[in-house]
């Protein structure tokens, strides 16, 4: 069993409160060394599936059971959504090729309207080789904070 406080450890199983008890597999840890803006505790995640389509899951923090992001598989889910990454960013995740990259937006659900939006300013990428993910900010600002999901982008 790993310690859970070790620095950087990756627990056994953590208990969440929207999946309960998860086993937590090493290998398909995404790390995040920067963290999440304005999550900076977030440093690994899982991804669960959300159950309701094979493109929308939820990334589950590790550290804490309580803090589960909503996101969607992008390409997918907001066509011809093509994110230009800065190098700096791509040389941080340790990303050569965009075919080991993966783009999570990040979605939002409005309570009251039922109204689901994505976040495609700041896409999550994920290096799926080396399994690093960082959340970048774009510099292109006609890409929507709140694109309707199954908008074009």
């Amino acid at each position: 069993m790993t310690d859970p406080a070790a620095p950087g450890a990756i627990p056994d199983a953590v208990e969440t409160t929207r999946f309960g008890r998860l086993a937590v597999d090493p290998e398909t840890v995404i790390r995040f060394p920067d963290g999440i803006p304005g999550f900076a505790e977030l440093r690994a995640a899982i991804i669960v599936p959300s159950g309701a389509r094979e493109d929308v899951v939820w990334l589950q923090s590790v550290e804490r059971g309580d803090l589960a992001f909503l996101a969607a598989l992008a390409g997918s889910m907001f066509l011809g959504y093509a994110p230009v990454v800065e190098d700096e960013d791509c040389e941080q995740l340790h990303l050569t090729s965009a075919d080991d990259a993966m783009v999570l937006c990040l979605l939002s659900v409005d309570g009251d309207a039922g109204a689901v939006t994505g976040n495609l300013r700041a896409p999550i990428i994920v290096n799926t080789v080396e399994r690093l993910g960082r959340q970048v900010i774009l510099t292109d600002e006609d890409l929507p904070i709140r694109a309707p999901v199954g908008a074009g982008a």
